[in-house]
């Protein structure tokens, strides 16, 4: 097995390679949220500025150096500037950045880090063995120091000011973890990459800044997570991309040769875009899955507010309509005084109407309770013929108002015994004919009952009830709406064949709405059976 010989590397690689899994992690369980953007930005930052931090001390050649450092300290610029915003918004989803921050601050930060690039800052250096020596610096540093040195001033004040507006404790210990990682990561730096080079002429340290850092990325995660700003749920998939990486990394570092090790950083490189697309996959997943389960939530929610306004319809609507139809028939029954005659119809309007929305109130409730499984089936042996004739029977007056006339077809030396819920099957047939006598005139309609391959059909036909043909189709639909006034008419008293189609198919049949085969009127056919039976519905 060969022995790692590039265990500086393997630390660097440690740190830039968790920076960047857990930035997009946290930047894919959230895109829209600026805490996450923020934290992403200053994550690659990080792992830039390690990077370039470490090749300081790996390159030759004098000029390559210099611009390795002045690309270094570019990096610093906007990582103090992304820490002091990072501290500002933490941990809000959405923030208005002020005029000054906007139009000062940023193009400031700007400024300053185009000016590291020039010789102003830095103009030549001298690399020796024992570190960088020889390192002529610019009055442009002057500002560089200043304006970090502001901003992570101007970062530790907000942080300690949110600390203290914060009256819980469950929302300040986030803060004060990241509190905790600034001071150790900032002591880190001020002693090793600062004290150390300035009082002990050694720079050996600074190749190892990203490690230096790593301590506040990693409480900043750690206060991140607990601001459920990451799916727990991706957690194992981010340690094993983690794993897996740096197990890569490792291979790569225990090269023995420039050319091994050169193919090996490929792949760990090539590795590390994969895996963010992997993340974005998994975690873009769960966060549907969670959007997901909180639009089912929000339904069900709102069924149970539906199921509560059903039941104040039935009760503190339905209740006073009853009471408005008893005066009404007390009226008319001359128990309060004679009516005048000319207040007959007004009276005759009155009732209809109110029988209309009773009517209404009743299939909506009907509606409900078939949606939510909530009917229950007593099956018996009926006689299907039978049932007909008492729905006629009880039609009849309304029948003989409207001019209609029925005509029956059926084989008189068959029983027509079904298995069924003689009250559900009722209500079903009762909804059939009230649509037809609601806009039938003057005609008639034929009902038709045989027996065909084991189960019964019945047929009920009318020759001038006038509905389109493409309005059938809508009509055993929950709720439809048509441009057409007199579509519009029919199918807003869609609900009651919604309500008989369900009831039949709970009975093993079929419901079906057809033009007649003379092409003026509507058959309504329904298959039922013998031996029918609840399906469950």
């Amino acid at each position: 097995m060969n022995i790692p010989i590039h265990l500086d590397l393997f630390f660097v690689g440690i740190v830039v390679i968790t920076t960047c899994v857990f930035g997009f992690a946290v930047y894919f369980s959230n895109t829209k949220s600026i805490t996450n953007r923020i934290f992403l930005l200053f994550s690659l930052v990080t792992a830039l500025w390690g990077v370039a931090n470490y090749l300081v001390y790996q390159i030759a050649k004098p000029e390559y150096v210099l611009w390795v450092i002045r690309f270094s300290v570019f990096l610093a610029t906007f990582h103090a500037f992304l820490l002091y915003e990072m501290f500002l918004i933490f941990p809000s989803d959405n923030y208005h950045f002020s005029k000054k921050n906007k139009f000062i601050l940023i193009p400031m930060t700007i400024f300053v880090a185009l000016l590291t690039l020039t010789p102003l800052v830095f103009f030549e250096i001298e690399p020796t063995s024992q570190g960088i020596s020889g390192l002529t610096v610019g009055m442009g540093v002057l500002f560089f120091v200043l304006l970090t040195f502001c901003l992570a001033i101007m970062a530790f004040v907000n942080l300690i000011k949110k600390i203290r507006h914060e009256k819980s404790l469950n929302a300040r210990s986030p803060l004060i973890i990241i509190l905790i990682g600034f001071i150790i990561s900032f002591s880190m730096i001020l002693v090793l990459a600062m004290i150390v080079p300035v009082f002990f002429n050694y720079t050996g340290f600074n190749k190892y800044s990203a490690l230096m850092i790593f301590p506040f990325i990693a409480l900043t995660a750690y206060s991140i997570l607990r601001h459920k700003l990451l799916n727990i749920k991706s957690i194992p998939v981010l340690i094993l991309i983690c794993f897996l990486l740096l197990f890569t990394l490792f291979e790569a570092i225990s090269s023995n040769n420039t050319n091994e090790l050169l193919l090996s950083s490929g792949l760990v490189f090539i590795e590390i875009i994969l895996s963010i697309f992997l993340l974005k996959i998994v975690i873009g997943g769960e966060h549907q899955k969670v959007e997901i389960e909180r639009v089912v939530e929000q339904l069900k929610n709102l069924d149970e507010l539906k199921s509560k306004f059903m039941s104040l319809a039935r009760h503190q609507i339905g209740t006073p309509l009853t009471a408005v139809k008893g005066y009404v028939s007390l009226l008319d029954d001359g128990i309060y005084g004679e009516v005048p005659l000319e207040m007959k119809p007004t009276l005759v309007t009155i009732q209809r109407l109110v029988d209309k929305f009773v009517h209404i109130i009743k299939d909506f409730i009907d509606v409900t309770k078939l949606e939510q499984q909530e009917v229950k089936y007593n099956f018996v042996e009926c006689d299907l013929h039978q049932l007909i004739c008492e729905i006629v029977k009880e039609y009849n007056v309304s029948m003989l108002e409207r001019g209609l006339k029925v005509k029956y077809s059926f084989n008189h030396d068959v029983v027509f015994t079904v298995n069924a819920d003689k009250e559900k099957l009722k209500q079903a047939l009762v909804n059939v004919f009230e649509n037809i006598f609601k806009f039938a005139r003057n005609g008639s309609v034929l009902i038709e009952l045989f027996y065909d391959f084991k189960a019964f059909t019945l047929k009920i036909t009318d020759n001038n009830h006038r509905i389109l043909p493409a309005v059938n189709s809508k009509l055993i639909s929950k709720l439809t709406h048509s441009g057409d006034e007199y579509e519009a008419s029919i199918v807003g008293n869609d609900l009651g064949l919604y309500v008989a189609k369900k009831y039949i198919e709970a009975h093993g049949g079929n419901f079906q709405v057809s033009p007649s085969i003379h092409g003026r009127g509507t058959t309504f056919s329904i298959n039922l059976n013998i031996n029918s039976h609840h399906n469950n519905l």
